[in-house]
């Protein structure tokens, strides 16, 4: 599967850093069976990537995303874009050297769309693509 990164957005304001690590990005692949080029930001990665999906109420999600920052950030259904009721999500699986290591973690999964959790508190969002 090959995903190509869009866009991204942070839920408390992007910080300078963020922004010159992935605006660069923008237009890059994520190949699954090749995670090391093209979008490398999962580059530990030296493998191949699949995913392993669940299925979380929006309330459940949110709640999950709020044990990841501060008390005093809140992430919401408006400031994650995460407003379904229930979300597909899915854990980022790295296969290398028959070992299975976690890379990234999807919050939002659908046929043609994968939004990624990533530092900072931003958010990745990606849209399939066929391979040529």
């Amino acid at each position: 599967m090959q995903w190509q990164f869009q866009s991204y957005s942070c839920a408390f304001g992007c910080d300078p850093l963020i922004d010159g690590i992935l605006k660069p990005l923008i237009g890059h692949v994520l190949n699954f069976e090749s995670p090391k080029n093209g979008f490398d930001l999962f580059s530990e990665c030296g493998g191949r990537i699949s995913l392993v999906k669940t299925s979380l109420s929006n309330d459940e999600l949110i709640q999950q995303l709020n044990q990841t920052v501060s008390p005093d950030q809140q992430f919401t259904a408006e400031n994650t874009g995460l407003k379904n009721p229930t979300l597909t999500t899915a854990r980022a699986v790295c296969h290398e050297n028959g070992k299975t290591t976690s890379t990234f973690w999807v919050v939002s999964l659908s046929e043609d769309t994968m939004k990624v959790y990533f530092e900072g508190a931003s958010f990745l969002d990606f849209k399939a693509i066929t391979a040529n």
